[in-house]
């Protein structure tokens, strides 16, 4: 008879004789190991090696990650409006030609399903906080905090075909969950030679090494591949693996935040001094942050600290999450990266587990991690003039297949979608009677609301040209248009005067301007 399951905590060997309840946490996706670059400007922690290192090898290249690092433009304004487009087809091509001459077999692994992650609000958002710098006219941080909110998972086809055309070298896979935990499976069982990705990988008890930098696009470069090694990480720190593995957590990476006290005046060697105070242990460290935030846990009726115990509890299942990872074996069987004492509530961190079929499928690239939302969605391939395209939207141009599929497959009012609208509305030229874009938009039944967000949105972020007013007629055209049956309703009534008072209060009134304020004082004597 099998010995009963232990928890999460209990398995953990500084705490042996916990009993914890599990509760949901939040992970980092794309997140590196925190400060680790700190360490590398001041220790020898990273190689540098020439390309010939890498001839004859097989190497798993974490997808996203790569897409971070190599494939988001100077300008997320172009992304938002046409995709990646082409920049991502010159980037890919040179790295496929990077694998042919170096003769290097690639395993290229997507994200599958996510964790499951907890309802508490985030503390950064990065959408809100790019449109406040927008306001104060800082584009550079917009930029910044903007790129955030694009989601790569839209060009996951794009790419695989784009990966897998003229060439057998290169093959594109889904993980069931994380796509570094999949590549600790790879070479574990010598199916890799190499791993590309984040430095987190470097917490899976094999990950003895990462590639961290390819520099293909740099021809001029003998030295161009970067790689850690966490025996030399170790050998500066004076850390055994398991002391790092939660060294590393407390600093932040993709399955832990960074430690409360330090999350924002983050400190690399001070969290290493705490742990060393609270001597590795799980009560020694959680005594050492209860009494940082003032309460002493020793004395009796002290309160708990609810921060301290969420962020206890997420390391915790962190340090679960990167021994009994789920992966897809070899022989084609969803298994853990550990199959021993598996913790019995691990499924509160990954999740209900799905149907067999759907694993394969997706690990297969066939279906997407919310497949639910994607029945009967196919890919059609035209293959005669070099593009892609969607079914749904055949015969659309290259320009529109982007904002569609978007509009298609998320909710109607998320933010980023209206900055998108906005952006397709007012720089390409759609016909105000596009029975596509009247299909997406008139599906909503709050029209009115969602007219007045973007427009909000809109001048905050072209605010800057102050000689052009920022609407143009094809926007106002759409909109108007789209509100024909509607436009005794007070609410539409009320938004179009109110932007036609903003078109004639205009100092600086161009060509445009004025068409547009004919336009609408005309529309709404009508």
């Amino acid at each position: 008879m099998p010995s009963p399951r232990t928890t999460i905590l209990s398995f953990c060997v500084f705490v042996p004789d916990e009993i914890f309840i599990f509760k949901k946490i939040i992970f980092h996706p794309l997140m590196p190991i925190r400060g680790l670059d700190q360490l590398k400007d001041i220790a020898h922690i990273a190689t540098k090696r020439p390309c010939a290192v890498l001839q004859n090898t097989s190497i798993a290249v974490d997808g996203f990650w790569f897409l971070r690092k190599y494939l988001m433009p100077i300008s997320v304004t172009h992304v938002l409006i046409h995709g990646l487009g082409k920049f991502y087809a010159g980037i890919l091509d040179i790295f496929k030609k990077f694998v042919a001459e170096n003769k290097i077999d690639v395993i290229w692994v997507w994200n599958g399903f996510e964790f499951s992650k907890s309802q508490a609000p985030l503390v950064h958002d990065p959408l809100r906080m790019g449109m406040d710098e927008l306001r104060k006219g800082n584009f550079s941080l917009a930029d910044k905090h903007l790129r955030k909110v694009i989601d790569l998972e839209a060009f996951v086809d794009e790419i695989n075909y784009f990966l897998r055309k003229d060439t057998d070298r290169i093959c594109c896979i889904r993980a069931p969950y994380s796509a570094l935990g999949q590549c600790a499976y790879f070479l574990r069982n010598n199916v890799v030679d190499y791993v590309f990705g984040a430095t987190d990988f470097l917490l899976y008890g094999n990950g003895e090494k990462v590639i961290t930098e390819f520099n293909f696009l740099c021809k001029d470069r003998e030295d161009r591949i970067e790689i850690f090694c966490r025996k030399d990480i170790l050998k500066t720190l004076k850390l055994p693996f398991s002391k790092f593995q939660m060294y590393a957590l407390f600093l932040g990476c993709e399955y832990c935040a960074t430690m409360p006290p330090y999350s924002v005046n983050f400190e690399v060697f001070e969290i290493l001094e705490v742990l060393r105070i609270g001597n590795y242990s799980y009560s020694g460290i959680k005594a050492y942050l209860y009494t940082f935030y003032g309460t002493d846990p020793m004395k009796s009726g002290y309160k708990p600290n609810i921060l301290i115990d969420n962020y206890l509890n997420s390391f915790v299942c962190a340090l679960a999450l990167l021994d009994y990872h789920p992966i897809m074996s070899t022989e084609g069987r969803i298994e853990l990266l550990k199959d021993t004492n598996v913790p019995r509530d691990l499924e509160d961190v990954l999740g209900a587990k799905k149907a067999a079929y759907f694993y394969e499928q997706l690990f297969l690239c066939n279906i997407k991690p919310d497949y639910k939302n994607h029945v009967g969605h196919r890919l059609t391939y035209l293959d005669k003039d070099g593009h892609f395209c969607y079914t749904n939207v055949e015969g659309i141009s290259e320009l529109h297949q982007f904002l569609l599929l978007e509009l298609s497959q998320k909710n109607f009012f998320t933010e980023d979608i209206l900055i998108k609208l906005l952006f397709f509305l007012d720089c390409t030229a759609v016909p105000a009677d596009d029975v596509h874009i009247k299909h997406f938009l008139q599906k909503n039944p709050n029209m009115i609301s969602y007219y007045c967000e973007i427009t909000n949105l809109y001048a905050c972020y072209v605010n800057k040209a102050k000689t052009t007013f920022p609407f143009s007629l094809t926007m106002i055209g759409m909109i108007s248009v789209l509100s024909m049956d509607r436009v005794k309703e007070p609410a539409v009534v009320n938004y179009l005067t109110n932007v036609c008072q903003l078109f004639v209060m205009n100092e600086s009134r161009d060509r445009n301007s004025i068409v547009v304020i004919k336009f609408l004082k005309k529309f709404l004597n009508s």
